[in-house]
C-alpha cells in the first residue's frame, strides 16, 4: 500500500481491474497533469491482479526514467 502513496505522491495512477467476461486484468497507468489525468499506457489480459501490478510498476519505473531523459533533451 505504501508503494502504491508513494506513486501518487510522484505524480503517477495505478489502476487494476477485472475484465468480467475474460477472467482476465487490466492495468491501466496515469501521468498527473496540470488539471486532469493523462492515460500513459494500458495493458490487458494479465492472469491474476498480482501480474498486473507488477508489470505496472516496472511500466512506470520505464516511464519515468524516459520523461526525465526528456526534461534534459527539451
Amino acid at each position: 500500500m505504501d508503494s502504491l502513496i508513494n506513486l501518487v505522491k510522484k505524480g503517477w495512477w495505478l489502476q487494476v481491474q477485472p475484465l468480467s467476461s475474460k477472467r482476465k486484468w487490466i492495468c491501466g497507468i496515469y501521468k498527473e497533469g496540470k488539471s486532469y489525468w493523462v492515460t500513459e499506457s494500458i495493458k490487458s489480459d494479465f492472469p491474476s491482479p498480482v501480474e498486473a501490478y507488477e508489470w505496472g510498476f516496472k511500466e512506470i519505473n520505464r516511464l519515468d526514467k524516459k520523461l526525465d531523459h526528456q526534461k534534459y533533451i527539451l
